[in-house]
């Protein structure tokens, strides 16, 4: 059978309603602003996975030996390194402009801005933040058991640990 479906077997695949289901609240430029970011938040997460994705991969192919293909790795690791850091800006951005709705200064840290949300956002911010923690520290330990010949950069930039309120390694 194909994918479930949402209510009465219409619409999006039901895994797929997660980020449509949009809270309003008062002010609509808040409204916009904690949508954006979370849509953001979300598209790192994605590419975090597939980082997570070709590092363990990669730590495959050195435990079997395959040094033939570590400069094959490598280059799939720089290209969603670039992913990350893109993904990363956009997330910035949209971090910077829901910093400067809610009062929050900048920059701010993810929990700050989960304390300062209204309504259900701030659970939604603190869901990512968790989510997003977890998937940075699985990361960095991929990555440190990486050679150096597959990994040769940091994957994760300070930026995004700092708007975790995680530290960098």
């Amino acid at each position: 059978m194909g994918a479930r479906r949402g209510p009465a077997g219409g619409g999006a695949p039901a895994h797929a309603q997660r980020s449509r289901e949009i809270v309003r609240t008062a002010d609509g430029a808040a409204d916009a602003a904690l949508e954006g970011l979370s849509d953001a938040l979300w598209q790192v997460r994605r590419v975090l996975d597939l980082l997570r994705f070709r590092l363990e991969e990669a730590r495959l192919l050195e435990l079997a030996g395959a040094r033939r293909s570590v400069p094959g790795t490598a280059w799939e690791l720089e290209r969603v390194g670039d992913q990350l850091r893109l993904a990363d800006l956009v997330r910035a951005v949209g971090s910077e402009e829901l910093a400067r709705i809610l009062g929050t200064g900048s920059p701010a840290t993810l929990a700050q801005l989960a304390a300062a949300a209204p309504g259900p956002w701030g659970h939604i911010l603190d869901l990512h933040r968790e989510a997003l923690c977890e998937a940075v520290g699985a990361v960095t330990v991929l990555a440190a058991g990486c050679s150096a010949g597959a990994a040769p950069r940091p994957l994760i930039g300070p930026a995004l640990t700092d708007f975790l309120g995680a530290t960098s390694s």
